[in-house]
């Protein structure tokens, strides 16, 4: 398993999109993703820290089965819910962009 991160910055505030990434073989990929940003001034147990967690076990799980991309997103609650600095929409914009480049 590879990880990296994508960074954005915004105002005064560097944002980070964490990804880890299975590669084995099938030339398909899988995306199962979650947040871990939450509502300000709510504990983030259940928004969305049990997302993440989750995302991690399946990450264990699903490690020798088939090439999955585990991407845990930032920016889903407001201001930037349904923007387009929304995490899983910067990431998705990034995706296209990389296959176009590719080729």
């Amino acid at each position: 398993m590879t990880g990296e991160a994508g960074r954005a910055c915004f105002a005064t505030v560097e944002l980070v999109n964490r990804r880890a990434l299975v590669r084995l073989g099938t030339g398909l990929w899988r995306v199962i993703g979650a947040h871990y940003d939450s509502v300000a001034g709510c504990p983030g147990a259940n928004d969305n820290a049990t997302g993440v967690a989750a995302l991690l076990e399946l990450s264990r799980v699903c490690a020798r089965s088939r090439s999955v991309r585990f991407v845990a997103f930032v920016n889903k609650e407001p201001p930037f819910f349904q923007t387009p600095r929304m995490g899983r929409r910067v990431y998705a914009r990034a995706c296209r962009e990389r296959a176009t480049t590719s080729g």
